[in-house]
């Protein structure tokens, strides 16, 4: 596993960081880059408790939609939280709330590139980031771009697709920064 923060690499010794609310400036990032392994499903299912065959059968997986083992949803929202919580901000980060997107599985052996993005800075000490993981295909695996907005997909500068209904015009709605529904 391996994660930076605005580029740079942190090492096992200096994973731990904070970046005071102070400190925080919309635009920066912080990234990290793992691998699926099995280990990594079996023990992510140990931890949750969420023994799903699709997850851990490689024979039930074959009669899935997606015909082999993939990883739990959530074990990239946890990569997002390793994030959060040891890079950026770091050290004392509280996680209020975060709504995914799961927009494709994680199979065995992809390699996630886990970003989180200061969006915003709220009062009150409270930052939205927006929180992407792609795969090695650089397609997008899962997303969340702040408090209650939406994704649109754009291809050749058009909508495509929405998890609102909502078009490339519409904007991204979010609690402190509105679309043109709002």
């Amino acid at each position: 596993m391996t994660l930076s923060i605005e580029g740079e690499i942190v090492t096992p010794d200096t994973q731990l960081t904070n970046t005071t609310y102070d400190e925080l400036e919309v635009g920066m990032s912080a990234s990290l880059v793992k691998r699926l392994t099995m280990q990594d499903i079996q023990l992510f299912a140990v931890m949750s408790g969420d023994y799903n065959p699709a997850h851990l059968d490689g024979d039930y997986a074959k009669s899935s939609r997606f015909h082999e083992i993939i990883a739990h949803g959530m074990w990239g929202g946890a990569l997002i939280s390793t994030v959060l919580g040891t890079v950026l901000p770091g050290i004392g980060t509280i996680y209020v709330s975060q709504t995914l997107e799961f927009c494709r599985p994680v199979h065995l052996g992809d390699t996630l590139t886990v970003t989180v993005t200061v969006l915003e800075k709220l009062p009150k000490s409270r930052v939205i980031f927006q929180c992407t993981a792609l795969n090695q295909a650089d397609e997008v695996v899962l997303c969340h771009l702040g408090n209650g907005a939406s994704l649109c997909a754009v291809k050749d500068g058009r909508s495509v697709a929405s998890t609102m209904g909502l078009t490339a015009l519409d904007g991204l709605p979010m609690g402190t920064r509105t679309g043109r529904l709002d």
